[in-house]
């Protein structure tokens, strides 16, 4: 199941027995430009970010029209070899826990009744940067 859009994932919410689904293309556009993505890709490539080669952070998308995901968090690993660094970012351990934002209701997780949560499909990306390393007085 490839999830698009608030209604597919409220759908599968209630219809997929809380089998994994795959954030569709849009979905994952909207993660991988988002502001606080570009953000944190600008931080690594310059070199500005406490750790180079790996990290966790979160990505909230949740203005960008995909409430449903919300703030996702995305694991990063860079390895730069011969004045060139490739990071790969996953957005990883995300899914559609908690129906109403906020709000506390029946279930195990605070999930309204009628369905069941379920997680997102890992996806990952790359960028290639010239190390900062390299690049520093």
């Amino acid at each position: 199941m490839r999830i698009n859009n608030t209604f597919e994932a409220l759908q599968h919410y209630i219809t997929g027995n809380g089998e994994p689904a795959q954030l569709g293309p849009d979905v994952q556009d909207a993660i991988i430009n988002s502001r606080d993505q570009q953000d944190r890709y600008e931080r690594i490539r310059t070199g500005r970010t406490p750790n180079l080669d790996r990290g966790v952070y979160g990505v909230d998308v949740e203005l960008d029209g995909a409430y449903f995901v919300g703030d996702t968090p995305i694991q990063y690993e860079t390895l730069c070899r011969s004045g060139t660094c490739t990071t790969t970012f996953t957005s990883r351990g995300d899914g559609f826990w908690d129906v109403v934002r906020d709000v506390d209701r029946g279930g195990p997780r605070g999930e309204l009744p009628g369905g069941t949560p379920y997680p997102f499909l890992p996806f990952s990306w790359q960028r290639t940067f010239t190390d900062p390393r390299n690049t520093r007085p």
